[in-house]
C-alpha cells in the first residue's frame, strides 16, 4: 500500500527505536511493520500511481520549509488490528501540509484512504502494531505512562513508500527547504 509519509530525523527514529527495543525486552512485543521505519502519515492508497505521487510530493517539497511537531503521551486505537501510538498535536502548518498532500493527490486520481482524510486523521507515530498480545498490553500501557514521549519532532521531509510484509520500500525522499 503505497503512501506519502514523513521520515524521522536519526535523533528520533533512534527514540522510536529505543521505545520499541525496551517493549521487546520487558514485554516481549517484538518489532513490525512499521516498527522498522519510524515515520507518520499523510496520504495512503490501495492503489497508487507511483509517477504521479512522486511528482506531487516532489512539487510540494520544493515548496515547504522545515517547521516542528509536537507529541506527548501516547494512544491506542482499537479494532481489528490493535495500534499503539505517540499523538502529533495538529498545528496550523501541519494541517495545510496534509490538506495540500491529498488535494494535490486526489487533483492527481490518488484517493486517500478515509482514515487518512484531514479532516479526521490523527497525526500520530506508530510504536507497536504487530505482535501485540492482549495479556501484554496492560503491563505495556503501565510502562509507556513512565516514558517520555514529549518531543518537538522536525518535519524535513516527504518520503513515498510502499509497504511490504514486514517493512516498506523507499521509492523516493524529498528533503523542505530550510525556512
Amino acid at each position: 500500500m503505497p503512501g506519502i509519509i514523513t521520515l524521522l530525523d536519526d535523533e528520533f527514529a533512534a527514540r522510536v527505536r529505543a521505545v520499541q527495543d525496551a517493549m521487546a525486552s520487558e514485554f516481549g512485543i517484538l518489532r513490525g511493520y512499521p516498527g522498522d521505519l519510524p515515520h507518520f502519515t499523510y496520504h495512503l492508497s490501495d492503489s497508487c500511481d507511483l509517477d504521479a505521487s512522486a511528482e506531487v510530493a516532489a512539487r510540494i517539497s520544493a515548496a515547504q520549509a522545515r517547521f516542528t511537531v509536537s507529541t506527548s503521551g501516547f494512544g491506542v486505537f482499537t479494532g481489528a488490528e490493535v495500534a499503539i501510538y505517540v499523538p502529533i498535536a495538529r498545528s496550523d502548518t501541519l494541517a495545510a501540509l496534509h490538506r495540500r498532500i491529498c488535494e494535490d493527490m486526489d487533483a492527481a486520481g490518488q484517493p486517500n484512504n478515509p482514515y487518512y482524510h484531514p479532516d479526521r486523521a490523527l497525526p500520530h507515530i506508530t510504536i507497536a502494531q504487530q505482535n501485540l498480545r492482549a495479556e501484554a498490553m496492560p503491563g505495556v500501557l503501565a510502562w509507556l505512562t513512565t516514558q517520555d514521549l514529549s518531543w518537538n519532532v522536525p518535519v524535513t521531509n516527504l518520503t513515498l513508500a510502499d509497504q511490504t510484509p514486514f517493512s516498506a520500500r523507499i521509492i523516493g525522499r524529498w528533503a523542505f527547504h530550510e525556512g
